[in-house]
């Protein structure tokens, strides 16, 4: 419907819908004074990779650091000099780093994938692959490109700052960080993925966070959830009590207790009839009653 408002050069893209159960419930936020930002995120990467193994979470994902990646700068001048293009480097780097799954096979109920081919494993690898001949003498990228291993450009940045709230020692400290989100699959409970998620991260901190990185819980919607429900129940033991001692102030003990006996089992039924029937309770339905 709006194909004429894309900007020149977009030749297509696509609709996705945006579902409650996309967005992350639960952030976990490293941040450190000792280690710089590519050090920072292989901590965040080896973490999310326990973290996301926990039971019913869906999505994740990990916000800001530095990757590490193995650049190649070319030298325009020393490519001339060989008759060689960047397309030539470039179509060169491909073949060597491509991988095919040749089979598979079964065991202890799992199906591993069989990769083949040349996969090129270090910053020496690749300043030493032959991208062309010139003059019956093989080019080795080394000599036509300047290969850098260390962090990537940065594409996204994370800050975590300590206002007036925080511990004293924190007050007024600012600190690059990476963020790890995680969201929940449909119909779980949010509670027991936020619980279940912090608790794999205590398991495991010990051994996969180094010393001096501290975990800050920056978003937590399954705390969040677990209080309105629990402020919900409270309303409603007082919302059933109020009208019980109404009742029989009013009209009698009689007529109180059966009131006393009716709420509840009102509320039990209808709950029940929700559970046989596969619905669940949400902050909604529950305000509702």
């Amino acid at each position: 419907a709006h194909k004429g408002e894309a900007p020149p050069g977009v030749a297509g893209w696509s609709v996705r819908p945006v579902d409650i159960d996309d967005v992350p419930i639960l952030a976990l936020t490293l941040h450190s004074d000792a280690l710089d930002e590519g050090t920072l995120r292989r901590v965040g990467e080896e973490l999310l990779a326990r973290l996301e193994t926990v039971e019913d979470v869906s999505k994740t994902s990990l916000i800001g650091g530095l990757s590490r990646e193995v650049r190649v700068e070319l030298d325009a001048d020393a490519l001339a000099a060989r008759a060689l293009t960047g397309a030539d480097v470039q179509a060169a780097l491909a073949r060597a780093d491509a991988a095919v799954v040749a089979g598979g096979f079964d065991r202890a109920d799992r199906r591993v994938d069989v990769l083949a081919g040349p996969f090129l494993e270090s910053a020496r690898d690749v300043g030493a692959l032959v991208v062309g001949v010139h003059d019956g003498t093989p080019v080795h990228l080394s000599e036509v490109a300047r290969v850098v291993d260390g962090p990537a450009e940065a594409d996204a940045l994370v800050h975590v700052a300590f206002g007036p709230a925080a511990e004293v020692a924190q007050r007024g400290l600012a600190r690059r960080a990476v963020t790890l989100t995680f969201a929940k699959k449909r119909g779980t409970n949010a509670v027991a993925v936020s619980k279940g998620v912090l608790a794999e991260l205590e398991r495991v901190r010990a051994t996969v966070v180094p010393a001096g990185v501290d975990v800050l819980v920056s978003r937590d919607w399954g705390r969040t959830a677990d209080d309105k429900v629990d402020e919900l129940y409270g309303h409603l033991l007082l919302a059933i009590a109020t009208v019980i001692a109404l009742v029989c102030w009013i009209l009698g003990w009689r007529e109180g207790f059966i009131v006393a006996a009716a709420v509840p089992v009102t509320f039990a039924l209808t709950l029940l009839v929700n559970l046989v029937a596969g619905y669940t309770v949400n902050r909604v339905t529950l305000f509702a009653l």
